[in-house]
């Protein structure tokens, strides 16, 4: 737990005492407190108290965070009793509540309003963050204005992050999440790094001819900010993405381009 308010886990290899793997996550503004709470067969999940209140546990090998309804906690226990079995007690600024607290995370619907249509959609597991592509439509002079955009929402606070305005004319298309090599840890182990790549097209009134477009690749920085790393124009419009090893291929209206 970080003065900055992220939250840093490490894989721990018990038999030379290393760390590895390191992940980082923001949950808010502030340092969280942490709290275990027992799940059984001596198992725990951590409640991670902050600005993002989020239920920490292990599932399918990865870490879970999940977003928890107990806005304004400043304190939290496990309060085990006969009347109120498997509860926790959480205390505010203003009132104590006993709550049960899902072991895992279970279906629940959160709405994140665009005030654009959401094209295109991608998820990151490891940076926990949806890239979504829009289409903003608007009239101004009498005349329909469209703005599209590619949008980094975070999946625990469910709210935007960043956005990357594409070009006048330019709609997005395509949106995949990749995982590209981002060099070597200090053992020497290769280190891989989730980021969006972005296919987009450029509608002229022309002809069908004039049709072209853009691939993007951004990651997500330490800030959960959007960072374009690279670029390439392509001679149609980018219809659909897909990797083929650590080659990006691409279907460009008649034709596929690697």
């Amino acid at each position: 737990s970080m003065a900055d308010g992220s939250v840093i886990t490490y894989s721990f290899d018990a038999s030379n005492y290393s760390l590895t793997g390191m992940n980082r996550l923001i949950l808010g503004s502030e340092q969280p407190t942490f709290k275990k709470l027992p799940r059984g067969d001596g198992l725990y999940n951590v409640f991670a108290t902050c600005e993002n209140p989020s239920l920490i546990y292990g599932s399918e090998g990865r870490i879970i965070y999940s977003a928890v309804n107990s806005e304004g906690a400043s304190r939290v226990c496990h309060f085990n009793s006969e009347a109120y079995p498997g509860s926790i007690a959480v205390a505010t600024r203003h009132d104590l509540k006993i709550a049960l607290v899902d072991k895992e995370r279970t279906t629940q619907i959160q709405t994140l309003p665009m005030g654009e249509t959401a094209r295109r959609v991608a998820y990151s597991p490891s940076e926990k963050a949806f890239g979504i592509g829009t289409i903003e439509r608007k009239l101004k002079d009498g005349a329909e204005m469209v703005q599209s955009r590619f949008v980094l929402a975070d999946e625990i606070m469910f709210r935007r992050l960043d956005a990357f305005d594409l070009r006048p004319e330019e709609l997005v298309e395509s949106v995949i999440r990749a995982e590209f090599s981002a060099g070597k840890d200090e053992n020497g182990r290769d280190v891989f790094k989730d980021r969006f790549v972005v296919g987009t097209a450029y509608l002229d009134d022309e002809n069908e001819e004039s049709i072209r477009g853009r691939i993007l690749v951004f990651e997500i920085d330490n800030g959960r900010k959007l960072t374009k790393v690279a670029e390439l124009p392509v001679k149609g419009a980018c219809r659909a993405l897909a990797m083929l090893g650590e080659k990006i291929v691409a279907a460009l209206v008649k034709t596929v381009s690697v």
